[in-house]
């Protein structure tokens, strides 16, 4: 029970945190249908669902790629940490969401597109995303 309230958390963080970027289109811009997040108005209801169900999954998969991936890469990349005094785990942040760019452009349909901005705007991203889903996490 302890494990699916934990997935559940995790989840709902990550996805309130990239809809709260991707809403002010702070250095992520997630489009679907072909409209900007931000913009995207939605008055058909199987449409609607159709966006929640696109939300919920590029939510699930921020978290995979976030929590199981990162960690397995943080472990294997101990050595290269300790030599660059754990500053190679924040270039770590910045892959994983150039990681999640590409999975989400490569692998799902063409009506939902995620574009990063710069190396320096994605790596303010994944500080204050590190930073609110620590903070939430010790909350809850």
């Amino acid at each position: 029970m302890k494990l699916i309230k934990s997935l559940l958390t995790n989840v709902i963080i990550c996805g309130w945190l990239l809809r709260l970027f991707s809403y002010f289109e702070l250095w992520i811009v997630i489009s679907i249908w072909e409209k900007s997040v931000k913009y995207l108005q939605i008055t058909d209801t199987q449409m609607l669902w159709q966006t929640i169900v696109a939300f919920l999954s590029l939510w699930f998969i921020f978290w995979i790629l976030n929590s199981p991936v990162k960690k397995i890469l943080t472990i294997v990349s101990i050595p290269v940490n300790i030599i660059t005094f754990w500053i190679f785990s924040l270039i770590l942040n910045i892959l994983i969401f150039y990681l999640f760019q590409l999975v989400i452009n490569q692998y799902f349909d063409t009506t939902i597109a995620v574009q990063l901005g710069t190396v320096i705007q994605v790596f303010i991203l994944s500080l204050i995303m590190s930073f609110g889903i620590t903070t939430i996490k010790k909350l809850t």
